[in-house]
């Protein structure tokens, strides 16, 4: 982004109809530069620079094209709002757009406050608070050419200190509040629109919009868009300029439309759909008297209460985020809000300090301390309490039948059917191997007559449960459903196992004990006691752990089969004894050349992973192949409809929604590391920018103007793969064909393919000997002990 760019949002083309949308300068940074009033472009472009407007450097790297410019902050009215202020009349929409105004102040003095800050010393790890720099320029329309009354913030990447030095701005916090910032924005804006036109304020989740607004209109209002996105499918391209671009090119021919011109389209439109300026003039004047403070009380204990259906702390920013949703439509505005929360947090009477998590301060409520205290009574009495025991003869059956758990899940397996008490808490058993064991439990107890039922915190974790060891489950949430209408019920015959018991919020647990307890059944928790586990995701599951007689911590396994990690051990060179092991075992796919050997490759990864990619890493000896085979296993999904028809175009590669990616480059304001892998949750051509589940649950939304390094993540070179924590890999190339390295990831559970003639004679003699053996039988004893039946033969791929 440029500063040519940003100003020249206020042309004809760009600006409202009728107003003067010059850029302003706002932000307690702007007297340390001698700047105010209209943005002049020379000086903006010296601060993207990391010059003052005079020309002194204020950064180290001022002039460098690698240096961040800054941060552009866009902050959209709701589409209801968009459509009034373009069919009302012209005192109206002036009413309108000085609410907009405003709102978007209100945020910036938020982030002002609270997440304006520059690095200083030593590996810049000192930080101090700075005044923000930001160019406010005002639109009111979208690149479609639709209503959207919108502006754009852009904050510059320099910052005066208060020792009169100078240097650039820490982002993390900027990304860190961003949510907040919004939030506190839209709160703002809908208190205005209430309190001077008079419109009734509907919220819609975080968002909100206007009574009486014709739901038709704005759908329509949202057809341009469409054609742009198809446009940038069919060329291949994304981002803001080629969204430009293409909205000229789809545009209907004639001249460029003023702006007078353009809002009397969008009011011939609107009138189609009923929406005239009468019919706007009518859905105001609707003013409500109310008690400010006593509805911003509401909103605030609202949020509380939100908050801790879920999680048993929080701290000040979420508990602000959501404060400013619950107070749409209340009459109450961003400063009042910032100041009953920061009330309630530090004077409430109910309201508790805990310590830090990554360095913000978190609370608590005096009744979810008194809801734990309950619950860890209720756990004590469980334990002192008996239960039946899996008899000595079904146990003895069930351990035969799986030769291949290990001593510590054999123990685990103990501890919960023949040791505990009414509840037990089974911690550490990782990965396949949790669902690996609670399917011995599972057997175990129904052998013994008990009925068994499963519950997972979250439908990712029943999902998974199903998948790996064919239980069918439930989320917690629905089990609670069940026994609170009665469709489930328990008796002392009953156990109930919850997966990932410690992402489980405190009041859930609380309600799942009272229904044990009530029911003389017995309560197996299983999950992770990390202490950092259970406060962030605010659940009780360690202080359960720590007070019951839990078993012992079970072996995280990244392998299911012991002969998987005896292989992995001497896999480095590819020799022949790890290579018969796969070959013994059916998991030495070798093919007619490369091409084959990648289709079998993908369809065997394809059937393995079903709908969730993250179950099954590719890996390949090439960077070339690499991108192949990202190529084959995107275009798999695509035929089976699991991926979004929008889609950006990144290095050359096309990346929708539902794709697995992966960031090739470390980021600090994304807070990315290289090799980090995520799933797309959208993927917006117009705006050129994708919306990312990380691996480890974050989300963010990268702008692919700024950041760019990312690329699909279905495959990755073996020096790439080398951390990645995956079930399965599918690994192209062995002997010749391998990369250097490969074995690095061998550790894991694999399947090998390799085109024959890269193979070598030896690799194929392994293949023909095993099926030899397996024509005669001898392996099947031994496939059976392993318990792998998933492949039966060796395959050779046409």
């Amino acid at each position: 982004m440029t500063a040519g760019y940003l100003c020249d949002l206020t042309d004809p083309g760009h600006s409202r109809p009728g107003v003067d949308a010059a850029g302003r300068w706002f932000g307690r940074g702007c007297p340390a530069f001698g700047i105010s009033g209209e943005v002049r472009r020379e000086d903006l472009e010296h601060l993207m620079w990391g010059f003052a407007p005079g020309g002194r450097a204020l950064v180290r790297n001022a002039g460098e094209a690698s240096r961040r410019a800054g941060y552009d902050l866009t902050f959209s009215a709701d589409k209801d709002v968009s459509a009034l202020w373009a069919v009302a009349g012209p005192k109206t929409r002036e009413i309108i757009e000085r609410a907009q105004r405003e709102a978007v102040k209100q945020a910036l003095t938020y982030l002002q406050d609270v997440a304006s800050h520059s690095r200083r010393g030593r590996h810049g790890l000192g930080r101090e608070p700075v005044g923000l720099v930001a160019a406010l320029f005002e639109q009111g329309s979208s690149r479609a050419g639709e209503p959207q009354l919108h502006t754009h913030a852009f904050l510059a990447n320099v910052a005066a200190r208060a020792d009169g030095s100078s240097g650039a701005l820490d982002g993390r916090d900027l990304y860190m509040q961003k949510r907040c910032a919004g939030a506190i924005y839209r709160c703002e804006l809908a208190r205005r629109l209430e309190e001077r036109l008079g419109v009734r304020i509907e919220r819609k989740g975080e968002f909100f919009g206007i009574a009486g607004v014709p739901a038709g209109l704005t759908a329509a209002w949202s057809t341009r868009r469409r054609e742009i996105e198809e446009h940038l499918e069919r060329h291949g391209r994304s981002g803001p300029k080629a969204a430009e671009y293409a909205a000229l090119a789809t545009r209907p021919a004639g001249r460029q439309l003023t702006g007078q011109e353009r809002l009397d389209g969008w009011r011939r439109e609107a009138a189609r759909h009923g929406f005239t300026p009468e019919a706007a003039r009518a859905l105001m004047g609707h003013f409500v008297a109310r008690d400010p403070l006593a509805e911003a009380e509401q909103a605030v204990r609202r949020a509380v209460r939100r908050i801790t259906e879920r999680d048993a702390h929080f701290g000040e920013r979420e508990l602000l985020r959501l404060a400013a949703g619950e107070a749409l439509g209340r009459g109450v505005g961003a400063s009042l809000i910032r100041t009953m929360v920061t009330h309630a947090v530090e004077f409430g009477p109910d309201t508790h300090r805990l310590g830090q998590l990554r360095g913000e301060r978190r609370y608590t409520t005096g009744e979810m301390l008194e809801a734990e205290q309950r619950l860890l009574e209720a756990a004590g009495r469980l334990s002192r309490q008996g239960h039946r025991t899996v008899t000595p003869e079904t146990m003895g059956r069930v351990l035969a039948s799986r030769p291949t758990l290990t001593a510590e899940q054999s123990r685990a397996l103990v501890h919960i059917t023949q040791e505990s008490g009414r509840i037990a808490a089974a911690t550490g058993i990782a990965g396949e191997g949790r669902a690996f064991v609670l399917d011995a439990v599972r057997e175990a107890y129904e052998g013994d007559g008990c009925s068994v039922f499963f519950a997972a915190a979250d439908p990712g974790a029943a999902r998974e449960l199903e998948r790996g060891a064919k239980i069918p489950g439930a989320t917690l949430h629905e089990t609670l459903r069940s026994l609170e209408r009665g469709v489930l019920k328990l008796d002392d015959s009953s156990v109930i196992v919850v997966d990932e018991s410690g992402i489980v919020a405190t009041r859930a647990m609380e309600r799942l004990t009272y229904h044990v307890e009530s029911s003389g059944a017995k309560l197996v928790l299983v999950g992770e006691a990390d202490p950092s586990l259970s406060l962030e995701a605010g659940g009780s599951f360690g202080a359960l752990a720590a007070r019951l007689d839990e078993g012992r911590r079970a072996e995280v396994l990244r392998r299911r089969r012991s002969w998987a990690r005896d292989a992995g051990d001497s896999v480095p060179g590819h020799t022949d004894a790890a290579l018969r092991t796969y070959a013994e075992r059916g998991l030495l796919t070798l093919a007619r050349g490369s091409d084959q050997a990648m289709a079998a490759l993908v369809a065997d990864w394809e059937r393995h992973v079903g709908r969730d990619p993250r179950r099954g890493l590719v890996i390949a000896p090439t960077d070339g192949q690499a991108r192949a085979l990202n190529r084959l296993c995107q275009e798999a999904r695509l035929r089976a409809g699991e991926l979004g028809d929008a889609a950006v175009v990144v290095s050359g590669e096309r990346i929708r929604a539902g794709d697995r990616v992966r960031f090739t480059r470390g980021s600090r304001l994304y807070q990315v590391r290289s090799g980090h892998l995520g799933t797309v949750l959208d993927a917006d051509p117009v705006a050129g920018t994708l919306k990312v589940r990380l691996d480890d649950g974050e989300r963010i939304t990268v702008s692919l103007d700024r950041y760019g390094h990312v690329r699909l993540g279905y495959a990755l070179t073996a020096p790439e793969a080398h951390d990645a924590r995956v079930e399965d890999a599918f690994v192209l190339g062995v002997g010749a064909s391998a990369g250097r390295g490969q074995g690095l990831v061998l550790a894991s559970r694999t399947r090998l393919y390799a085109d024959e003639r890269d193979a070598g004679e030896e690799v194929r003699a392994l293949v023909r000997e095993a099926s030899r053996a397996r024509e005669k039988g001898h392996l099947r004893e031994g496939a059976r002990r392993s318990g792998d039946r998933e492949r039966p033969d060796v395959e050779l791929a046409v």
